[in-house]
């Protein structure tokens, strides 16, 4: 399996990326192009400044990843959910106690004024990218073998899953500094206050 590279197409718009997996050459390449769409979204989620909040989108980000990861692989989703959710807190808990309370810490930490809030929003996207770049990789490589949601055994892929995570964490550092970057570098609107007659 190839590593997945943020540079394959920096100028790619969110907009394009159905039809740039649609013509991706392997179903792997295409679960690839959605893994990476992913990391982003759950990274993005990450600098979500409210407590809390940000783990509910996370949450979200890697619960469409699951989906589409489904669709592509033809695995039939649960009609609950719960399922899903059930999964991707056994792959958090393969990884054990220290990530939870990372996760849960730095998305507290946001609340205090000043450093915690700058501190929260490093650590947490770059939390955030890990989780969905391993989660992705963890399920391609399942779907890849024929699994479903019903076989998938965590404590199986406990090891592939925690490399996978230590390399996300990488991956995801460089999204988060694109992101912020952008976000830096995008000028403010300026409200035009309409010209009185």
């Amino acid at each position: 399996m190839a590593p997945l590279t943020i540079e394959a197409t920096p100028t790619l718009e969110e907009s394009e990326l159905p039809e740039v997996v649609a013509s991706a050459k392997t179903r792997e390449d295409q679960a690839v192009l959605i893994v990476r769409k992913h990391v982003k979204w759950a990274a993005g989620a990450g600098f979500i400044p409210v407590p809390l909040v940000d783990l509910a989108a996370i949450v979200a980000a890697l619960m469409a990843e699951l989906n589409e990861l489904a669709e592509l692989y033809e695995v039939p989703v649960t009609t609950s959910k719960e399922r899903e959710k059930q999964v991707i807190a056994a792959l958090v808990a393969g990884v054990g106690i220290p990530l939870l309370a990372e996760g849960v810490i730095a998305s507290l930490i946001k609340s205090i004024p000043g450093i915690g809030t700058v501190g929260g929003l490093l650590a947490m996207p770059v939390l955030a990218g890990a989780l969905a770049y391993s989660v992705g990789k963890v399920f391609i490589q399942h779907f890849e073998s024929g699994g479903t949601f019903l076989t998938f055994d965590p404590k199986k892929v406990e090891s592939y899953y925690r490399e996978k995570f230590s390399e996300g964490r990488d991956i995801a550092q460089a999204v988060r500094d694109d992101i912020a970057s952008k976000k830096v570098s995008q000028p403010a609107k300026k409200h035009r206050e309409p010209k009185s007659p």
